[in-house]
């Protein structure tokens, strides 16, 4: 991994405006090559180094994304192309500028091919940006798929999305609402079916299959662990859909279980004890106690 020298950030809170155009005619000079250059010493150098430095490049990284040139033809390049893509991306979510516009750009991207190895760069770039607008899109993009075409692309992405394996430089966060949650869990149990597990056997090596189960139970996990009353209501709701029927009694279990955890009290300390003694009453700590 490239790393820009330690006295880089000492410089750039001194001069940051020189420092910023000078890292964006390095930048320029690296984007020009995009198609060419596997790891561009630069790019790679602002993901990975400091919040510093990052602050001062995105806004030009995020022009560059909006306008990011359609993927050349050879497949080498295309790799290249695909690469520095998910790096300009991975780089604005850690600087905070996936905003609205962002999130819309990957949607048309994505959209305009679904199917293809930067699509679903986009895809995650979308996710990454509002992961509720990209489960629309996941859909519009599956209703727009032959039919015999549409399990295979849902396992894909969502093996490369939610899987607990590093395809991307892209971090997506599984931290939507219950209900987002639920949507994303029907999606997951009805394109990557239970009866077409792989039952492996010994030591092995996980393929894209592997990663599409992997992911539906990370989804279905985050529903679980998410608190609030939402959470226990939805799932009691899937446990009586045909599509979680056997997981019906786990489902209610764990439905319990979180309505449990949900209605235990903070433990007080010993502040709090003493003024309920002296006034028979405390201050609220959460909203639930208001």
């Amino acid at each position: 991994i490239s790393q820009f020298p330690e006295w880089l950030d000492e410089l750039a809170a001194r001069h940051g405006e020189q420092v910023r155009e000078a890292l964006k005619g390095e930048l320029a000079a690296e984007f020009a090559e995009a198609n060419r250059i596997a790891h561009p010493a630069n790019l790679s150098s602002v993901e990975y180094g400091s919040d510093v430095v990052r602050a001062l490049v995105a806004p030009y990284l995020r022009d560059q994304l909006l306008c990011w040139p359609s993927p050349p033809d050879e497949e080498e390049a295309l790799g290249f192309h695909t690469q520095n893509l998910a790096r300009v991306i991975a780089i604005l979510a850690k600087a905070g500028m996936l905003d609205v516009e962002v999130a819309a750009f990957c949607e048309r991207r994505f959209l305009a091919e679904p199917l293809s190895d930067v699509g679903q760069t986009w895809l995650q770039g979308l996710l990454a940006a509002d992961l509720a607008r990209g489960l629309e899109a996941i859909r519009q993009a599956l209703a727009g798929t032959p039919k015999e075409e549409r399990g295979p692309a849902a396992v894909r992405w969502l093996a490369n999305l939610f899987g607990d394996r590093d395809y991307s430089h892209i971090t997506i966060r599984i931290d939507g609402s219950a209900v987002l949650l639920r949507e994303y869990a029907r999606l997951a149990y009805e394109y990557v079916r239970r009866e077409d597990d792989v039952e492996h056997e010994g030591v092995f090596t996980p393929d894209q299959r592997d990663d599409a189960e992997r992911a539906r139970g990370r989804l279905l996990s985050a529903l679980i662990e998410t608190p609030g009353a939402e959470a226990h209501d939805t799932l009691l709701a899937l446990a009586d859909e045909p599509l979680f029927e056997y997981l019906r009694d786990r489902l209610r279990l764990m439905a319990r279980e979180r309505a449990a955890a949900d209605s235990e009290r903070q433990p007080w300390a010993a502040e709090a004890v003493a003024e309920f003694e002296k006034r028979f009453t405390t201050a609220p700590r959460t909203r639930d106690e208001l």
